[in-house]
């Protein structure tokens, strides 16, 4: 992968001029083939500039004020390898079309999540870069984030997530899709006191999507019962209602839950069966193994990345009207050996 070095050029032309003995201006001419200058000394500017491995087209663009051939991925983490495979797949259409990319973790020191993506916002604003890829942080306000993006002139799309408010280019995943997976298979091995996990301080659009195939594949039950926070006191509240399965939001989640679970001492799956969601390195290591939903991240960092490049070299294909702007990607079911049938209950 490349990863782009920031202001790395500015140096450079340090050192050239240097080398050289002729000032930084000097140098700016004759990469911008500008200037009262020779064409011994514009040859020899260019000769050194090529043996120190310039990228003269985006130095030249960098100078010239265009934006160069970059695309940024903004994520809130890379430990649960989400990001990572983001990444990779984003990465991988970016080299085809001969562009870098860069990346931002917008893991807050200090402050808020909202605060770390708007700063993320005006770095790759005057890093003069072509576009961005969003992943909107789960405890984040993206609407605003969104705002900064346009008014930046960023040319961007939303990754993995979205809410149905949102207007603008998006590569997601099925969450509705992937939730109704989850139930169908508990519900295949008989369970049907099905409850739902979250972190508290969640706020993404999931948990209401969740919301919504509940109340389809759970009639009769309400939700503000069989759902909760899982580092809340509500949860065990949820634990009374003697639930034989719980679905969560995420892995992370559903190794809090397990966590939750062992405290309670209660078994996976002999007392309760455990469904996670994305199919991270946390449900391979996770024991017994987690069974998940599956979401072909790499393939979505891929998918977006193409996208986007073609709104940026404006390929027909891009204001086609056939393309929807929204692509969404479905997920599959991993069984693993945190789901069985109910006590008591044989398949």
């Amino acid at each position: 992968m490349k990863i782009v070095r920031v202001n790395s050029f500015l140096m450079s032309l340090k050192s050239l001029a240097k080398e050289l003995g002729v000032s930084i201006a000097t140098v700016s001419y004759a990469l911008n083939h500008k200037g009262n200058i020779s064409a011994e000394l514009r040859a020899r500017i260019l000769e050194a500039a090529k043996a120190q491995g310039y990228e003269l087209s985006s130095v030249a663009q960098a100078l010239r004020g265009k934006r160069l051939k970059i695309l940024g991925l903004m994520i809130s983490s890379v430990y649960d390898e989400m990001g990572q495979r983001f990444f990779t797949g984003a990465d991988r259409a970016a080299q085809e079309a001969g562009y870098s990319t860069i990346l931002s973790v917008n893991s807050p020191q200090v402050g808020s999540a909202l605060e770390a993506e708007i700063a993320t916002v005006r770095r790759f604003q005057s890093l003069q870069i072509s576009g961005v890829l969003y992943v909107p942080s789960a405890n984040s306000e993206p609407s605003r984030v969104e705002r900064a993006l346009e008014e930046a002139g960023l040319r961007f799309s939303l990754l993995y997530r979205r809410t149905s408010s949102d207007p603008f280019p998006a590569v997601v995943v099925d969450h509705a899709e992937g939730f109704r997976l989850a139930f169908d298979h508990l519900q295949s091995l008989g369970h049907e006191r099905i409850g739902f996990g979250y972190p508290q301080s969640y706020r993404g659009p999931e948990v209401d999507i969740a919301r919504k195939v509940f109340a389809k594949k759970c009639r009769g039950r309400i939700w503000k019962d069989w759902s909760a926070p899982v580092d809340g006191p509500e949860f065990t509240q949820l634990l009374r209602q003697k639930p034989t399965a719980l679905v969560a939001s995420s892995d992370d989640a559903a190794q809090s839950i397990a966590d939750r679970l062992e405290e309670a001492g209660l078994r996976i799956p002999q007392d309760i069966s455990l469904v996670g969601f994305r199919d991270s390195q946390v449900a391979r290591q996770m024991r017994p193994r987690l069974t998940t939903i599956h979401v072909p991240v790499e393939e979505m960092g891929y998918a977006a990345a193409k996208r986007l490049l073609a709104q940026i070299e404006g390929s027909p294909a891009a204001t086609d009207s056939a393309t929807p702007p929204v692509l969404q990607m479905k997920p599959h079911l991993v069984v693993r050996e945190s789901t069985a049938p109910p006590a008591g209950k044989k398949r």
